[in-house]
């Protein structure tokens, strides 16, 4: 029998939704999973359970996306939870509402935290990976960041700047 190496998929924000469903599905196509989560954490504990039924390994890793200093360290944790990384995927996210009148500089920086610093500087921390073509990288935006809604505008103007991250990777 040929033994292969075991798969080994990172998801921000997996605890809940998207993440969940991306969790999920990446179980079931044989990839142990890093179960990133930030305040969800009996859901990602649960999420955890739920995919070792799958018959994958998992394992919740507690980060704090909007402390870029916390966030950076996620890669280590799963490498060292379950075996070396080859598929991150960025899906983190906060969505606030907030206008124009009611944006403030520090919402402006905790979204800018969560969905463009910390993707970048996990796709950083993930370039061996990618360099050796043994990784993959997904960013997660949504059709917000093309047309942005005036009532979620710091959401919308990190969202499109992911998207360009995106591209420039």
């Amino acid at each position: 029998m040929i033994k292969t190496a075991p798969k080994t998929a990172l998801v921000t924000g997996a605890a809940k939704r998207i993440g969940r469903a991306i969790a999920l599905r990446l179980a079931r196509d044989g990839y142990d999973i890093g179960v990133h989560y930030g305040r969800s954490r009996d859901d990602a504990l649960a999420l955890v359970v739920e995919l070792e039924a799958l018959g994958v390994r998992a394992a919740a890793v507690p980060a704090d996306l909007a402390e870029v200093a916390t966030g950076t360290r996620l890669i280590d944790d799963a490498r060292a939870a379950l075996g070396p990384v080859c598929v991150l995927i960025n899906n983190a996210s906060l969505y606030l509402p907030a206008n124009l009148r009611e944006t403030t500089s520090a919402l402006i920086q905790k979204l800018n935290a969560i969905h463009v610093e910390s993707p970048l500087l996990l796709c950083q921390q993930f370039e061996p990976m990618l360099r050796a073509a043994r990784g993959h990288v997904v960013n997660m935006v949504d059709l917000m960041a093309q047309r942005p809604w005036p009532q979620y505008l710091p959401y919308c103007a990190s969202k499109a700047a992911l998207a360009n991250l995106t591209l420039g990777l």
